[in-house]
């Protein structure tokens, strides 16, 4: 039942996926694509295979300081479980390592599911934040389209909103804090109680919104993960062996503007491995820089296989190592449910 539960989002994420792989490939001609890539330096794929790992490594460095107010936590411990996660983003559909993520290190280090769903939650904020940054310097490089510059600062400044509501929920004596339990007041005794236990463990995963010295690096190393991701795209972008050669552009520039256009797009259902979204934004990112598409679609696999080959079978060889199965992943990322059960 809960497989057919989630059956039509899951149809979804896969037609969706289907339609930009047919949008990208539909005026590509395959045996010049295939001799384009074949062309690629080893050297390039090892390297951005190599970055790719090193930018998971950096997220676990974030989610550990992220986690210090439950427990100190070894960083092998949280860099296998966000292993395991991203693996999951590849694997399964609806972004199911969001949920597996906190699930495997709640069971593993015996903290709260929930409290740790609520660090995830300040990881994308996080995220949010340096996009928001990132999408202000496109903005003033290169001449997007109104509708493309109106949906970015909507959702910068309800990103900013909801950043300043945890904020405000994180302080114990807040007023924010108290007219949530006030509210909650209102519920049923029986729903009452389940869920102040549950809204009060979530909260204790906020606090480290009450810690500046904390906060500050955190921003910092959220930027500098988005700029490797960035500087990984330039690389690629960089050394590709492209079938024709592009006029002068600034491929610092472009690297960036992928990038930002690409954290968007995958927020869209799309199947695991976000193939098809990728070439798609790479094909639309680019036009703005005279690549055609053959070339951006080529740069598009690179990064795609780079970043999905190292991560998912890196995260499978640590799913069996902490001895888990595909089964327990699979049921976990049904939703919260699974992660409450580690509470």
């Amino acid at each position: 039942m809960i497989m057919k539960k989630h059956l039509p989002k899951t149809l979804l994420s896969f037609i969706i996926s289907g339609i930009f792989l047919y949008l990208a490939f539909r005026n590509i001609e395959l045996p010049v694509l295939w001799l384009s890539l074949k062309q690629a330096s080893w050297l390039l794929i090892l390297i951005s295979a190599a970055n790719a790992l090193f930018s998971i490594w950096l997220r676990a460095v974030r989610w550990r300081i992220l986690l210090a107010p439950l427990k100190r936590i070894a960083l092998k411990s949280v860099f296998s479980c966000t292993m395991i996660g991203f693996m999951a983003n590849n694997l399964l559909p609806a972004h199911a390592g969001e949920v597996i993520k906190p699930y495997v290190l709640g069971k593993k280090e015996n903290i709260s599911g929930m409290a740790a769903l609520a660090t995830v939650l300040i990881e994308r904020l996080l995220d949010s934040v340096s996009l928001i940054a990132l999408l202000l310097l496109v903005l003033e490089m290169v001449p997007v389209e109104p509708v493309y510059q109106h949906t970015g600062m909507i959702i910068g400044v309800g990103s900013l909103g909801l950043i300043a509501l945890l904020i405000s929920l994180a302080s114990s004596e807040g007023k924010t804090r108290s007219w949530l339990f006030r509210f909650v007041e209102w519920l049923p005794q029986k729903v009452q109680i389940l869920v102040r236990v549950r809204l009060e463990t979530f909260l204790k995963g906020l606090t480290v919104f009450n810690d500046w010295h904390k906060l500050l690096p955190l921003i910092a190393i959220s930027l500098f993960t988005w700029a490797h991701m960035a500087a990984t795209i330039y690389i690629i972008l960089q050394w590709y062996p492209y079938t024709a050669v592009p006029p002068e552009s600034n491929l610092a520039v472009a690297s960036v503007v992928v990038l930002v256009f690409m954290a968007f797009a995958i927020a869209l259902p799309a199947a695991p491995g976000y193939f098809g979204t990728t070439q798609v934004v790479f094909i639309f990112a680019l036009s703005y820089f005279g690549i055609n598409e053959v070339d951006a679609v080529g740069a598009s696999l690179i990064y795609n296989f780079t970043q999905y080959i190292p991560i998912t079978f890196g995260g499978i060889v640590y799913l069996f190592k902490e001895g888990y199965t595909f089964g327990q992943i699979r049921s976990a990322s049904q939703g919260a449910k699974g992660v409450e059960r580690s509470a």
